[in-house]
């Protein structure tokens, strides 16, 4: 897989944003007493928050890489973070996994900690 030039990362994060917004309105509604919120975000930072825990997204940056990091609040709380990168092909791939997602998938996997499920990201 190739990674994806500057131009189609962009366009990329700005579809990640979007897609993590509507899951994050998807479970406002489905899970009403959860506190799912968009509590920062900015043009390279976005950050999801509930009351099980945060997700924070960053943007790729001139590498072509970006971040996540997510905490639980629980006690003892879960604690993970690594790398992504867009492909050329349009997909996700998180650096600790061979295989690439689609950005539904990658979104998927990476709130499911915040869903009060036992799984982890």
């Amino acid at each position: 897989m190739t990674i994806a030039d500057s131009s189609l990362a962009a366009e990329m994060w700005i579809s990640l944003r979007s897609l993590l917004t509507s899951h994050v309105s998807m479970h406002s509604i489905a899970q009403p007493g959860d506190g799912w919120s968009v509590r920062a975000t900015n043009a390279n930072t976005m950050t999801i928050q509930n009351r099980r825990g945060t997700l924070r997204w960053t943007a790729p940056d001139a590498s072509g890489a970006g971040t996540w990091h997510i905490s639980a609040t629980n006690p003892g709380g879960y604690t993970a973070h690594g790398r992504y990168e867009f492909t050329g092909e349009g997909l996700l791939r998180f650096d600790e996994e061979e295989e690439s997602l689609e950005l539904e998938a990658a979104v998927e996997r990476r709130l499911h900690p915040l869903q009060g499920t036992e799984s982890r990201a």
